[in-house]
């Protein structure tokens, strides 16, 4: 499975308006601070490649902008405040509307059936 993957574009994507001005902070749980020292493993989505006057890139971005109008926190920011009186940091996720990142990458040497197992079935590793 040798291939190149070019990256195309690389965006930023806001929700589609700014509503959710009752909540601007989402604090932190312990389980959710314990989840921040594990790595992410980065998700991508496989299409076909799609005729061109579907605009596949601009409808997936209007989706995401919709998306993030209901799950706004996901177009926050991680930000840390350090609490001088009691020598602590508090870590909260900044719900300020301001963007999610959308990379837009082709790799035209690979095709699905290369990520697949000869039966067909996904990979532990792609999972």
């Amino acid at each position: 499975m040798a291939g190149v993957v070019v990256m195309i574009s690389s965006s930023t994507v806001r929700p589609l308006t700014s509503t959710r001005s009752d909540l601007t902070k989402v604090h932190l749980t312990p389980f959710d601070l314990s989840l921040l020292q594990l790595d992410y493993p980065p998700r991508g989505l496989f299409f076909p490649k799609p005729n061109p006057d579907f605009h596949l890139i601009s409808r997936l971005k209007a989706s995401l902008s919709l998306a993030l109008e209901i799950y706004f926190p996901f177009a926050g920011r991680l930000a840390k405040v350090e609490n001088l009186e009691d020598n602590t940091v508090s870590l909260f996720v900044d719900c300020d509307g301001s963007r999610a990142k959308f990379h837009y990458a082709e790799a035209k040497t690979i095709s699905v059936s290369d990520l697949l197992q000869p039966d067909g079935s996904v990979p532990d590793f792609i999972k």
